[in-house]
């Protein structure tokens, strides 16, 4: 018994510890216009490559606690609590500059997908996408929306479906990265492959 918890807290660790790297491995990356680097703030004024580490840092415990709550069988509501403290601990570490909100819930989305996974309680080659839109897809659409992000305002402008449906839906089509397009891995934790139009 204390083998197996043993090991389910190291496939937990081991998870977080992907996407910590591969955030680590996307602020590093350069270049890359109009983002942050190790080399400049890119078009931002309010953060720079100490502020991203800083936020790194301070959500990747609760990648853990996300890919547990996906062992444990978790449904989209703790999910969103987990988030929601992920994102508070973001602010807190960032002096309230929103570096990783977008990449808590789709990293995070993820990360429990893989938690899922790796407990067993899905088909262990199940792309994690998929497993997302399975098991939290109407969870997803159904949850609050932000009324001032900057997703609900692209929503707004220009009809589009945004991150939740990208997450909820299993479809193809339009160019999108979705799950049906892409190939999501635990080692990864990130697309692995694209649609034909590169997007």
């Amino acid at each position: 018994m204390r083998e197996r918890a043993a090991r389910d807290r190291d496939r937990r660790a081991a998870i977080a510890g992907a996407a910590r790297s591969s955030l680590i491995e996307e602020l590093e990356t350069w270049p890359k216009p109009g983002l942050v680097s190790h080399v400049d703030c890119g078009a931002h004024d309010d953060m720079d490559a100490n502020t991203l580490r800083l936020s790194i840092e301070a959500i990747t415990p609760y990648f853990e606690a996300l890919a547990q709550a996906g062992a444990q069988g978790a449904a989209m509501g703790r999910l969103r609590v987990i988030g929601l403290e992920a994102e508070a601990a973001m602010m807190r570490a960032t002096g309230t500059v929103n570096t990783h909100r977008g990449t808590i819930f789709g990293m995070g989305l993820l990360c429990a997908a893989a938690g899922r996974r790796a407990s067993g309680m899905v088909h262990p080659r199940e792309q994690l996408g998929r497993v997302v839109a399975r098991v939290w897809g109407e969870g997803i659409l159904d949850g609050p929306v932000l009324l001032h992000s900057h997703g609900q305002r692209a929503r707004l402008r220009y009809g589009a479906g945004g991150a939740r449906q990208q997450a909820a839906l299993e479809r193809t089509g339009g160019g999108s990265l979705t799950p049906e397009t892409s190939s999501y891995e635990v080692g990864a934790l990130a697309p692995t492959s694209i649609s034909s139009d590169g997007r």
